[in-house]
């Protein structure tokens, strides 16, 4: 897939690339972490793009499931899509996971190609998946850190505050924002500098023509509107950010109950 808009990260960019290069006797595997919503599916997509040119056997794309309600995907079946988007018709659905494994390294061996495994719920997942072809690279991203041999690891950290506006104005329009610093630096700080909670707090905006910057920095303070309360997408962020093993803070101090903000 294409990522979303994206902003910033021009250091993490320029490593991810250089970390994704072949070299030595091992294809590279990068693995990139960090907390829910911090960006780690839009920048190694980003990258992924940009580098695509250098794998013309192929780009390979899943998501695990570690960040879904539905549950992870199991690593049988994603060696099988694999395999099916190569060209390989050999491994069917009751093909065991040692025998697709095998045959995904070795029809990857003289291959160049690309491997994005997006939202790994941990390494046992990832493993059976790593090809052994050193034309190949692997880029994983993951809630935590996952401890694979001679895997590069990248913790991603939140967006900086001058990124966080940027990505907000792109979202709203400069014009919609001018003027109103203060309150911007004021809601991208209730946000964490969360990409995910920027994003759902520019659509809060759009939707609302209504409504100045100086009220939603208000509601926002106030405790009235919280961020992990709004919706982006068909979910809160408050579900697609917290899941039982790792609960995540709240974005903003405690205050009253959600109210929906009313017109001014």
């Amino acid at each position: 897939p294409r990522p979303t808009l994206f902003v910033g990260r021009l250091q993490e960019r320029r490593k991810l690339a250089a970390a994704l290069l072949p070299a030595g006797s091992c294809p590279p595997v990068v693995a990139l972490s960090g907390r829910p919503g911090v960006g780690k599916t839009a920048l190694a997509l980003s990258v992924a793009h940009e580098a695509a040119a250098r794998f013309p056997d192929g780009q390979l794309y899943a998501d695990l499931g570690g960040a879904t309600q539905d549950g992870p995907v199991t690593a049988d079946e994603l060696a099988c899509w694999f395999l099916r988007a190569l060209g390989d018709s050999t491994i069917g659905p009751a093909t065991g996971l040692r025998a697709a494994s095998a045959r995904l390294r070795s029809i990857t061996t003289d291959r160049r190609v690309l491997m994005v495994l997006d939202n790994a719920v941990d390494e046992e997942q990832v493993l059976p998946l790593l090809p052994t072809g050193v034309g190949c690279a692997v880029l994983v991203t993951s809630r935590r850190p996952l401890p694979l041999d001679h895997a590069a690891q990248f913790p991603l950290p939140v967006l900086s505050a001058a990124d966080s506006v940027t990505l907000l104005t792109e979202l709203v329009g400069g014009a919609r924002l001018a003027g109103s610093d203060q309150d911007v630096a004021a809601i991208v700080r209730h946000c964490h500098h969360l990409p995910l909670a920027v994003r759902a707090v520019g659509a809060l905006l759009c939707a609302h023509p209504d409504w100045s910057v100086r009220f939603l920095a208000t509601q926002l303070a106030s405790g009235r509107c919280r961020v992990l309360d709004l919706r982006y997408g068909n979910h809160r962020l408050r579900d697609r950010l917290c899941v039982p093993e790792w609960p995540v803070p709240e974005l903003e101090p405690a205050g009253r109950a959600a109210e929906t903000p009313g017109r001014r």
